[in-house]
């Protein structure tokens, strides 16, 4: 089993981030945390998590990492998912059970 580390929100959604090559949109159920959604190869395109001005974002992978971003204003999680910036992931992976994790600068 891949190791993870979960970025989570109160509404129930979240990003499981896969070691250092993929991530996925995830949600919580009375069971615990379930995977949605496709897998997104790491890095990602800037286009895929970004957020129209007018329109629909172009994948749920945009609105859950929206989600995030608003419940944790100064994360750099967009950065550490597009490459665009080493963010410091805290918190270690693990293995067969859920954590939240944060994102520092």
């Amino acid at each position: 089993m891949d190791q993870f580390r979960d970025f989570t929100v109160r509404n129930g959604i979240g990003i499981r981030l896969c070691g250092e090559r993929n991530c996925r949109v995830i949600r919580r159920v009375k069971a615990g945390w379930v995977e949605i959604g496709p897998w997104y190869s790491l890095p990602i395109e800037p286009s895929v998590v970004n957020w129209p001005k007018d329109g629909i974002p172009a994948s749920v992978l945009a609105v859950a990492l929206k989600f995030y971003e608003l419940d944790h204003p100064e994360s750099t999680l967009r950065d550490v998912l597009t490459g665009s910036r080493q963010g410091e992931l805290v918190a270690p992976l693990m293995g067969a059970s859920a954590i939240r994790a944060e994102v520092r600068r």
